[in-house]
């Protein structure tokens, strides 16, 4: 089953991060469709560059909705982080 290897694997990539970081952090195979996600709104890829701005681009919600086969724009929002702290530190300067 496929789903096993996966699993299998990411598991041990969790070991070998915790060896290594001297960490206790728990990853799952849904994580890394918490990430990607994540890393295409906020413009994180940098192997998907914005032709006009030459940065990583950043996509809209309703673009990521379709990627990840969502059909409740809710659900999308869902797997995004709040950045609401980090906003309002950078309007300040913090």
């Amino acid at each position: 089953d496929s789903y096993e290897a996966i699993y299998e694997w990411v598991k041990k990539i969790c070991r070998i991060i915790n060896q290594m970081d001297n960490s206790d952090i728990d990853i799952f195979p849904h994580s890394y469709r918490h990430s990607r996600i994540e890393s295409l709104l906020q413009g994180e890829d940098t192997r998907i560059i914005d032709p006009n701005t030459g940065k990583p681009k950043i996509f809209p919600l309703d673009e990521v909705m379709l990627f990840a086969h969502h059909s409740d724009v809710s659900t999308t929002k869902s797997y995004a982080k709040d950045h609401s702290d980090e906003k309002l530190d950078s309007m300040f300067g913090f």
